[in-house]
């Protein structure tokens, strides 16, 4: 989401994104949050994380999450689970079923 297409969005959207930080132009998205865009949500940005200090903390249309938008109960257990299984697996000599890259 460059320049051009953050201002093509229709006045007063909210973008919302939760797949990756370079998806959108952090620069581009803090000058159509002054006005043009009702607001942005954030799970994601680029670089992670801001900088201190960054624009982006200071607009109150702009709400950022530390990159846990993933974080619920179910999903941490899940999480969890998996971790148990590889250990388990590589415990006894076996290839883990979800190995981490």
């Amino acid at each position: 989401m460059n320049r051009e297409r953050l201002f093509a969005m229709r006045p007063g959207s909210i973008l919302i994104n939760t797949a990756r930080g370079g998806l959108v132009d952090t620069e581009a998205l803090v000058e159509a949050l002054k006005g043009h865009l009702f607001g942005a949500g954030l799970d994601v940005t680029d670089p992670e994380p801001l900088p201190p200090g960054h624009p982006l903390y200071t607009l109150p249309n702009a709400v950022i999450t530390p990159h846990i938008g993933s974080a619920g109960r179910r999903t941490r257990e899940h999480m969890a689970e998996i971790a148990v299984e590889n250990l388990l697996f590589a415990l006894e000599g076996r290839e883990p079923p979800n190995p981490v890259v």
